[in-house]
């Protein structure tokens, strides 16, 4: 099914065949009369009155497990955008009883009424439904096109029918005489809405995955248990592939018993424990990157983590992400879902190539890890209430996220846990994982969150209480986030407790975690976790870098940020710009430490140099014809600064010769 949404608030002019009357009635609202002219015009109400009886959400009826004796063929598809008709298609006619054929009668449950308006109109409603997400009404339309193709197409109610429909049906080639008149335009929109009102309101769309509030605004987790009234509009392929005995066969064979793999099921099943958790204790999202040299399975342990939830591969409507799209792109991807596993490959090789590595990174990691969205400002200008999205999202990168940025930031390494790669030990285990991992996909996750939901809030309180306590008697972390570390890793070891313990209807998960192992490899990730100090040697690299940067760029541009000389006795002076320094100050600290720490830091290392009056930090200098305030910094010489400024000095004389030879020319 092509979905042609438009977004909320936005607006097309469509062709006005006449000013629209103010009191227009709404879509589905009038009477059983001709449509009026006027209601060709766009500006109407996007108001729908449905069905009195509305099919019920289907909340809570489950679909018994049958000891996962699925059947070896995967769900048809939801829904068809092109379907061919049978060869003789070409020769018949609308008078011909047969017009609509069996199979694609079949194919989308039509009515008599139905095949009777594709005759008549060759198009017909095929569904009203209502989108959860922005709470409005599309309609979807089935049309025979010129080549006698069925086609599909989606708008909202309130352009249904109107000027809008007449272009999706010469976009889609729809069979229809677009040189009709007016009158028989509005013919045509009358035939069409009576149609959608025998309908009435069919089901829901829903865009998110994972934990969504229904229709009725009840908690469900999507799309395991969305029920048969809910199609799903997103761009994931949530289809479910082979089958769940398959999968579990591949974890005994070639999963268990090794405890990094065992670690990576544990930390894919914390998704939705991490919203639950959230919801009576906030401890924020799971963040997780798998960090090794190609080989090493890192890959291979995304795919087996995410196979769990759906389709694992990048592309086609599979789950595994890269960070190649805008981070808002990225953001907006994940807060569509909640309690739903997210999978990013290649991390390093992409955003820590770009010039602002570290400030994207110490951003994203923060915003990620906290799980609260910012406030965003509504067209009436009043500010929308802030969302959170609760998950774990797993990372993959060759090199430390962490250490990769321009300093270790403190307190960032709590946000990101690192878990170094030998994932699996033989080519043949990591091929045998991704092909069966591959073939049988988007089972393990609903059986989990089954028994996930025999818990109500307070045993699964009782249940994280105890595996924190349990994890606090065998880590000797000593540090001040120790308990935040805990915090985080126990929610692994429920997922674990989960798994093992909680049966469903009296059958439990049809694999078993080593919970003993399990916890010998979150102390090993633990201690890993406790974040490295943030010293004035770090910080003093993320301001002589970004001067470095600025004084490679263009002749003149670095004199707006401030000077870095070579000193006859062997030392460096940087004179930083007030404005330039702060920034590249917060960007060292990661944004999450005051100013003034950073500054006492520079003055206790003898590296920042402060003027004989007390009352200020800063110096007066004179750059080009400019007067400006800025902060004095003095270092000994390190090799690769020196290095780098000398090229830097070389590369600006360089330009700087090109242009004077061209001027003379």
């Amino acid at each position: 099914m092509e979905l042609t949404q438009l977004s909320v608030g936005e607006v097309e002019q469509q062709p006005v065949l006449q000013e629209a009357d103010e009191d227009q009635e709404a879509f589905l609202n009038v009477e059983d009369e001709v449509l009026d002219e006027d209601m060709l015009v766009d500006e109407v109400s996007d108001d729908v009155v449905r069905d009195d009886e509305v099919l019920e959400s289907n909340h809570g009826s489950e679909v018994e497990e049958n000891s996962y004796e699925e059947p070896d063929t995967s769900e048809a598809e939801m829904t068809c955008d092109v379907v061919p008709l049978p060869d003789e298609a070409d020769n018949v006619t609308q008078d011909d009883d047969n017009y609509v054929p069996d199979e694609v009668v079949e194919e989308y449950g039509l009515s008599q009424e139905q095949v009777d308006d594709i005759a008549s109109y060759n198009l017909t409603v095929l569904k009203c439904m209502e989108n959860l997400s922005d709470r409005q009404v599309y309609i979807e339309f089935l049309g025979l096109n010129w080549y006698g193709n069925f086609v599909t197409f989606m708008l909202k109610s309130s352009e249904a029918f109107f000027g809008k429909l007449f272009e999706m049906l010469l976009d889609k080639g729809v069979d229809v005489d677009l040189m009709m008149g007016k009158e028989e335009k509005i013919a045509y929109c009358n035939a069409m809405k009576e149609s959608a009102k025998r309908l009435g309101q069919s089901c829901f769309l829903y865009d998110g995955l994972g934990y969504q509030l229904d229709a009725k605004g009840e908690r469900k987790y999507f799309p395991d248990f969305a029920g048969e009234n809910y199609d799903y509009a997103g761009d994931v392929d949530i289809k479910t592939s082979g089958r769940a005995k398959n999968w579990a066969s591949m974890y005994n064979k070639w999963v268990s018993g090794h405890a990094k793999l065992e670690l990576v099921v544990a930390i894919a099943l914390t998704a939705p424990v991490i919203y639950r958790i959230n919801q009576f204790q906030p401890i924020g999202n799971f963040l997780v990157s798998f960090i090794g040299e190609s080989s090493t399975g890192k890959t291979t342990a995304l795919q087996l983590a995410l196979s769990i939830y759906g389709k694992p591969t990048r592309g086609n409507g599979g789950l595994m992400d890269t960070l190649h799209g805008t981070v808002n792109a990225i953001t907006n991807s994940i807060r569509k879902k909640n309690g739903f596993l997210n999978g990013f490959d290649e991390a390093t090789g992409t955003l820590l190539k770009s010039g602002k590595a570290s400030e994207i990174w110490n951003n994203m990691i923060y915003d990620f890890s906290t799980g609260e969205d910012k406030k965003r400002m509504r067209s009436d200008l009043s500010m929308n209430e802030r969302s959170c999205c609760y998950s774990t999202t797993i990372f993959t990168s060759e090199l430390s996220i962490i250490e990769s940025l321009n300093n270790s930031i403190e307190g960032q390494a709590v946000r990101l846990l690192e878990i170094e790669g030998g994932f699996t030990d033989t080519p043949e285990q990591s091929n045998e994982i991704k092909k069966l991992s591959l073939a049988n996909y988007g089972w393990i996750a609903g059986y989990f969150v089954r028994r996930l939901e025999k818990l109500d809030d307070d045993d699964l309180r009782e249940l994280y209480e105890a595996c924190k306590k349990r994890l606090a008697d065998k880590t000797s972390v000593d540090s001040r986030y120790r308990t935040r570390i805990l915090e985080t890793l126990a929610v692994v070891l429920v997922a674990a407790k989960i798994v093992n313990e909680v049966a469903y209807k009296g059958k439990p998960m049809p694999i078993e975690i080593d919970e003993e192992m399990l916890i010998e490899s979150l102390v090993e990730v633990s201690q890993s976790a406790v974040p490295k100090e943030l010293t004035a040697e770090m910080i003093l690299d993320t301001i002589t870098n970004n001067l470095l940067k600025a004084k490679a760029s263009k002749a003149g541009y670095s004199d707006k940020c401030g000077t870095l000389t070579s000193l006859p006795d062997g030392t460096l002076e940087a004179f930083i710009v007030t404005d330039y320094f702060k920034k590249w100050l917060n960007e060292a600290g990661g944004g999450s430490k005051s100013e003034r720490s950073l500054i006492s830091k520079l003055a206790e290392a003898g590296v920042l140099v402060l003027p004989k009056d007390k009352s200020h930090k800063t110096f007066q200098r004179k750059i080009g014809d400019l007067t400006v305030r800025g902060y004095l910094l003095k270092f000994k010489s390190q090799e690769n600064v020196e290095k780098e400024l000398k090229k830097s000095v070389k590369h600006r004389k360089k330009k700087e010769k090109k242009t004077l030879l061209k001027d003379d020319d």
